[in-house]
């Protein structure tokens, strides 16, 4: 529905706007976008794009490490979020070659 509000982690609505806004500063790498929509609504890291990918999986298909170690350090466990396919943002970064970003990923643990 236009206009509805995005579920973001837990359930959390999150406006529509932030929602988008999140997962293109994630895809284009703006580091600071993603900090800020992160500080003004904390639970959009955690929005679902159509096929179920959050920001941490598109971050991870762009090749965008500096936003998965910001996720990491807000909420480490969207780090292994998986669509409905089971895919993960691991998935993601192996199946474009990002090997900077599947190397942080793999060696990022939850402790």
């Amino acid at each position: 529905m236009a206009g509805a509000a995005e579920k973001g982690e837990n359930g959390v609505q999150v406006p529509p706007a932030a929602a988008r806004q999140m997962m293109e500063a994630a895809a284009e790498g703006r580091l600071l976008q993603v900090e800020r929509l992160t500080k003004a609504h904390p639970h959009a890291l955690g929005v679902r794009g159509p096929e179920g990918q959050t920001p941490a999986h598109i971050a991870a298909f762009f090749g965008r490490r500096e936003v998965l170690q910001h996720i990491a350090l807000k909420d480490p466990e969207l780090l292994f979020a998986q669509t409905p396919d089971g895919e993960t943002p691991a998935h993601s970064a192996a199946a474009e070659g990002h090997t900077e970003c599947v190397t942080f990923l793999a060696t990022h643990s939850l402790s």
